[in-house]
C-alpha cells in the first residue's frame, strides 16, 4: 500500500461512511469573470475535485 500507516489509520475511520452536510457561505466576487478565474484556479490545483463541483 502506498500510504503510511498513520495516514491509512486516519482514513480508515471513514470506511463506514461520512455525513454530508451543506454549508452556506456568502462570498462577494466582483464579477462573473472573476468567479470563473477562481474556479479555474481551484480545478487546476485540485483536478480530482472536479466531480464534486459538477452541477446536476
Amino acid at each position: 500500500m502506498h500510504l503510511r500507516t498513520d495516514d491509512r489509520k486516519a482514513i480508515e475511520l471513514l470506511n463506514t461512511g461520512v455525513e454530508v452536510v451543506e454549508v452556506e457561505v456568502e462570498v462577494e466576487v466582483e464579477s462573473e469573470a472573476r468567479a470563473d478565474e477562481i474556479a479555474a484556479a481551484l480545478h487546476a490545483g485540485m483536478p480530482w475535485m472536479a466531480p464534486a463541483t459538477e452541477v446536476f
